[in-house]
């Protein structure tokens, strides 16, 4: 995103409604640094890496809105 990074994005997200659920989506690394607060606050089911089938997307997204927890792979 131009205007900012997804962990800023998560932020002002938080502030507009603190019981959205969002996950991030990366095919880079992810490092703790500054965002080390968000890192500690989400479970290790919202970060996806890419690449992935859009099958185990759903799955995960499923897991994260719904509390669902099967032994997907």
């Amino acid at each position: 995103m131009p205007e900012m990074s997804g962990f800023s994005f998560y932020r002002e997200i938080k502030k507009l409604d603190q019981k959205m659920k969002v996950c991030f989506l990366t095919a880079g690394e992810m490092y703790y640094g500054s965002y080390s607060d968000i890192f500690s606050s989400l479970p290790a089911n919202c970060f996806i890496r890419k690449p992935i089938t859009n099958e185990e997307l759903l799955k995960h997204i499923d897991e994260v809105m719904y509390g669902l927890r099967e032994n997907y792979y």
